[in-house]
């Protein structure tokens, strides 16, 4: 027997125009919400814009696809619109990696070090955490 874990993996192959429409309206709703948090949050020389996405965004996608795709509640258009498409938007590891090389080349190693384990340790404990949250769900 597959695991949730194995069955929340899967990522159905759909290319059709419906599936595109629901990846970019998402995005772009994603895309939205992150730059407003971005202004919002980052308002020192601390990237906490990019923390509060990427941490927020392993959450919510551990709850919906531990939660909603594993238990049958999350149907693939809602899958691509908020998963792939608003959440994908939303949570942005380009922006980490730039941000981390950036204090590296300001050879403030240190910030650089704290940063990335934020980011890592914590988008890894909000994912568990959402799995949790997942399972306190109804139909769990």
């Amino acid at each position: 027997m597959k695991s949730d874990v194995s069955r929340a993996r899967r990522v159905p192959a759909d290319w059709t125009l419906r599936a595109v429409a629901f990846v970019a309206l998402g995005g772009a709703l994603g895309c939205v919400l992150r730059y407003f948090a971005g202004v919002w949050l980052t308002r020192s020389d601390w990237p906490w814009g990019t923390i509060f996405v990427n941490l927020a965004g392993s959450f919510a996608i551990a709850v919906l696809l531990f939660g909603g795709v594993s238990r049958g509640w999350l149907g693939p258009d809602a899958r691509f619109l908020l998963v792939t498409g608003l959440l994908g938007g939303f949570t942005t590891m380009s922006s980490f990696t730039y941000e981390t090389l950036a204090f590296v080349e300001d050879k403030e190693f240190y910030r650089a070090t704290l940063y990335a384990a934020i980011t890592v340790v914590g988008s890894l404990g909000m994912a568990a955490l959402g799995r949790v949250a997942a399972n306190l769900l109804p139909g769990a």
